[in-house]
């Protein structure tokens, strides 16, 4: 990157979007967190704004030279169908804004967090399925991911503009429980204190999980990277049943008690080959039980710390 261009990252302020402009921040990459959430970021030029607001986002790019934008801003899954509406206004409005001051503003590249939800699973259930799959639709979610994935291609090629397309899975990780799949952030935050976590999914069933800083870590690939040889991305993941994982847990703190639910995993893919990265980028993960194993040193280190 040249000296003054910076990276946008919509939707830094979140889950996701915090971890990648701390990592951008570390590797010296100037960056501008534009968020609807008033918190301020360490080291970026934060900035509270609508992304659906394309005046606003214009300011932005009229005062900043910006490199590459990472759009992360969306409903999940239950508050989309809850206000389609709204979700749209986000998920389509917003990235159309950005999609066309990009190309207004000679932006290099566009990385779209998209969402391993629009892939479905292989005859044979255990194989991965690849970025060669066809895309399907069954909820508002995903018809929006689908459609920002061809707008963004096709945009692309009109106007030369990199579009990438970063697939997301199951975002799991310590923080603030959501109403709907608490137990993503559970699974790290009762290490310690123990207590029930409740899976809503069947005890056979097979979930896709990205750790956030794994995810982040993926972002910076493609941020830093000179060319890219396509535009869908797979994030590295890794697949667990609902039974090994409640295992796990109980063996690291013999006071969680694990509760199930009977939902199928409808979501996508249980299994995501997320070859195309590994080999053209080097990406990696740390596997989850070493992500929970460190996480549980971390939490009695502190609590060791305070007392």
């Amino acid at each position: 990157m040249k000296k003054n261009e910076k990276v946008l990252v919509i939707g830094g302020s979140g889950f996701v979007g915090h971890a990648l402009c701390d990592l951008l921040r570390k590797n010296d990459i100037a960056t501008i967190n534009f968020s609807n959430d008033t918190e301020q970021i360490t080291g970026c030029e934060n900035i509270s704004g609508d992304v659906a607001d394309k005046d606003q986002l214009e300011s932005v790019f009229k005062k900043y030279s910006i490199r590459c934008v990472v759009n992360l801003a969306s409903l999940l899954h239950s508050a989309s169908i809850k206000n389609p509406l709204l979700a749209c206004k986000i998920g389509v409005g917003g990235s159309l804004n950005l999609l066309e001051l990009c190309k207004d503003h000679g932006v290099n590249r566009f990385i779209y967090g998209s969402s391993t939800a629009l892939l479905r699973p292989c005859a044979d259930a255990c194989q991965g399925v690849d970025e060669n799959a066809p895309v399907h639709t069954a909820s508002i979610y995903e018809e929006i991911k689908r459609f920002v994935e061809e707008m963004g291609q096709r945009t692309a090629k009109a106007h030369s503009l990199e579009f990438i397309s970063a697939r997301i899975s199951l975002v799991i990780g310590p923080g603030r429980p959501s109403q709907t799949s608490a137990y993503r952030t559970e699974i790290f935050n009762k290490l310690l204190t123990g207590g029930e976590i409740h899976i809503p999914f069947a005890k056979h069933e097979v979930l896709p999980f990205n750790h956030y800083a794994d995810v982040a870590e993926a972002l910076l690939l493609l941020v830093n990277a000179s060319a890219l040889m396509h535009s869908v991305y797979n994030l590295p993941c890794e697949s667990w049943r609902v039974t090994d994982l409640a295992d796990l847990l109980c063996k690291m703190n013999q006071n969680i008690a694990v509760t199930f639910g009977d939902l199928q995993f409808a979501s996508g893919a249980p299994y995501v080959n997320w070859g195309r990265m590994q080999v053209e980028l080097g990406a990696s993960i740390v596997p989850l039980d070493q992500r929970l194993l460190e996480y549980k040193t971390f939490l009695l280190q502190r609590r060791k710390d305070v007392n």
